[in-house]
């Protein structure tokens, strides 16, 4: 009994605590690892055409710094999955950007896109786009999450899917931060997503939890009232026998 009384306590406790989760971002400043690069992956749409890597050169002269480099017109990216948001979040993502000559076509710069969406998928919103031939330089994006949304990826592109690019670019100390709302007059790539709120999901889990609770009430009752006619019986039985 007091094992099933535990496992209600931990499902509400459980339910209660992804209210507070935030978004995080892994391996902000491209260090190298067993693995290689930790938490990114590259990407590109003419995958024989363009090459991905790390150079020792940073914006803040620690570490490393990832870079894509277009051997011809084409749209490559590192994208990774954030998670732990909640919908209706606000962050403001930002990186710092280099070209290490001319960017020709739509440039470098930030994109956001529901998960799973895929390369393929157009955000009208991203960040400036860099063009070219400039020191290190800091862009920005905002994202909101919409309705039923705790997740979105992540790109830091070379070209776009609307228009290729061809040149190089680095990429350092990308930061997300969480805000209170969006600024006013921001434009923001609005992640959108199907399905009930995480709210919604919480009640749930608290009146589920109640309903266990109840449950485990009224299964100690009927075991106690059991437990009072198998004595009030034997009471009953023995005195028929004298």
């Amino acid at each position: 009994m007091k094992k099933l009384i535990t496992a209600a306590l931990f499902v509400c406790i459980t339910v209660i605590s992804v209210n507070s989760l935030a978004a995080e971002l892994t391996n902000p400043s491209f260090e190298l690892s067993g693995d290689g690069l930790d938490g990114w992956t590259s990407g590109a749409e003419l995958k024989e055409k363009y090459i991905a890597g790390v150079l020792d050169e940073s914006y803040d002269a620690e570490g490393m710094c990832a870079t894509l480099k277009n051997l011809e017109s084409n749209h490559s990216y590192l994208v990774q999955r954030i998670t732990g948001g909640q919908p209706g979040d606000c962050y403001l993502i930002t990186v710092m950007a280099k070209a290490t000559g001319e960017i020709t076509g739509s440039g470098a710069g930030i994109m956001a896109q529901s998960v799973n969406a895929g390369s393929g998928i157009i955000n009208d919103i991203s960040s400036e786009r860099l063009t070219g031939g400039e020191d290190w330089k800091e862009l920005s994006l905002h994202v909101v999450l919409d309705k039923g949304v705790t997740q979105f990826d992540l790109y830091l592109e070379l070209g776009s899917v609307k228009e290729y690019s061809e040149g190089e670019v680095y990429f350092d100390c990308v930061k997300i931060s969480k805000l209170e709302q969006l600024p006013e007059g921001a434009e923001a790539a609005v992640i959108k997503g199907t399905g009930l709120s995480i709210d919604v999901y919480v009640v749930i889990g608290v009146i589920l939890c109640m309903i266990l609770a109840g449950f485990i009430a009224i299964r100690r009752g009927w075991v106690r009232r059991s437990g009072h006619k198998k004595e009030t019986a034997a009471e009953e039985s023995e005195t028929d026998e004298l």
